[in-house]
């Protein structure tokens, strides 16, 4: 029996290189291609490794928020009251979010983290993209939202009038 070489992409681990079997599907076209980890061309690396892990868990709580278009107040700095209620007014104002993915969390200052995420909608069968900045505190013991924008251009190329 004569071996049979296998083709694919060479991924980088160690000092050995293992192939990927088939093609590497390409979901959207905003994806960075050639790195082991997901990178989006406005969010980085996708990768929460070295990330704080109560600050990531807070996110992806949040990221379930977004695709059902509201905010928890208890995910928000209890001295701003008023976060939750202005997300959900300016979440009422999109489509129906179908999928959302944030960046790996930046270090802005002490106990200060900040991440961008990204909320994919549908137009006319078409993705269509809405950026949000979010930045969370230590409050406390617990990590809470103390920021919460959205990118201006995006939104308003999307959000519907009042």
């Amino acid at each position: 029996m004569q071996a049979k070489e296998i083709t694919g992409k060479n991924l980088p681990g160690g000092n050995e290189t293992f192939p990927v079997l088939g093609k590497i599907p390409q979901k959207t076209s905003s994806i960075i291609k050639g790195s082991l980890y997901p990178r989006e061309v406005r969010l980085g690396s996708i990768d929460y490794g070295n990330a704080d892990p109560r600050v990531v868990s807070l996110l992806r709580s949040v990221s379930v928020n977004l695709e059902n278009s509201g905010l928890d107040a208890d995910f928000c700095d209890p001295s701003r009251p008023f976060l939750p209620v202005i997300a959900s007014f300016q979440l009422a104002k999109l489509p129906k979010v179908t999928s959302v993915l944030f960046s790996n969390p930046v270090e802005k200052g002490e106990n200060v983290q900040t991440t961008q995420y990204r909320l994919q909608f549908l137009k006319d069968s078409a993705s269509v993209y809405v950026y949000l900045h979010v930045t969370a505190s230590l409050v406390g013991e617990a990590w809470k939202i103390t920021e919460f924008l959205f990118d201006g251009e995006t939104y308003a190329g999307l959000a519907q009038s009042y």
